[in-house]
């Protein structure tokens, strides 16, 4: 279900990237002051979506390995670029998550039996 949503958010912010392409380029009846206004908005975007991908790859330097793809997707699709990253993200979250609940449970058993004596 999550993929699913993310495909159709995904073409939602294609859809944007093509009508800024279409009123910057063919439509007839663009002023310059919207087509000024069409570039600070993919600059703006681009800039967002460049810091997104820094912080990616500073998040993931020791959980997998990001490729040129990924990368190119999370540029220009933003957070939903990047579906396969942050599903490794989240299934190493939870493993150590379970391996921090694993250790906590060992040292209150041990706190208990060290109670008990």
């Amino acid at each position: 279900m999550r993929l699913i949503v993310n495909i159709f958010f995904a073409l939602i912010v294609l859809g944007i990237w093509l009508g800024a392409i279409y009123f910057y380029f063919f439509y007839p009846h663009a002023s310059n002051d919207m087509k000024v206004g069409i570039v600070v908005m993919v600059v703006c975007i681009l800039l967002l979506n460049a810091i997104y991908c820094a912080g990616l790859k500073i998040l993931t330097a020791d959980i997998s390995k990001p490729t040129k793809l990924d990368y190119i997707l999370t540029l220009f699709l933003g957070h939903f670029g990047c579906y396969r990253i942050r599903k490794e993200i989240m299934q190493e979250a939870l493993k150590e998550q379970a391996r921090m609940r694993a250790k906590l449970t060992k040292n209150q058993e041990t706190e208990i039996s060290a109670h008990k004596e």
